[in-house]
């Protein structure tokens, strides 16, 4: 017997159980949310693992693709709400943050160290520290 979810383009897609009647999994978006949803399930090893996490990546996927369009609308000159751009950010950022997932703080480098001023001048002061070959 055929599965109609594998079969038919335009068959009820399941989100958390909820059939979405009329929804064609071949557009681009819907294409992008399903990658987004899997890869957001494999990183956060959600899959089979509770239907809330799934449902977590199911939310982000959703936000990512609403965030995407209107990154596209900006970036075409078209008019956006700053407002809504920034909730959707700020959602996505609670969503993946719930997830376990990379968040803005992951990619800010820490800051440099400070090198110990005491450390440095009893360095310069070392007799020895001027007769060495400078290391490369």
């Amino acid at each position: 017997m055929n599965n109609p979810l594998e079969t038919d383009h335009l068959a009820a897609t399941s989100v958390a159980g909820v059939p979405l009647p009329g929804v064609d999994r071949r557009t681009r978006a819907a294409k992008r949310w399903r990658d987004l949803f899997m890869a957001y399930a494999v990183e956060s090893g959600a899959m089979g693992q509770s239907m809330a996490r799934e449902n977590l990546c199911r939310q982000a996927a959703t936000l990512t693709v609403a965030r995407e369009r209107l990154d596209a609308a900006t970036a075409r000159g078209e008019p956006v709400d700053a407002d809504t751009l920034v909730r959707l950010g700020n959602a996505l950022g609670r969503v993946l943050g719930a997830l376990g997932l990379a968040s803005w703080t992951d990619a800010t480098p820490p800051p440099p160290e400070k090198p110990d001023p005491a450390a440095l001048f009893a360095k310069v002061r070392d007799p020895d520290h001027w007769r060495k070959e400078p290391t490369r």
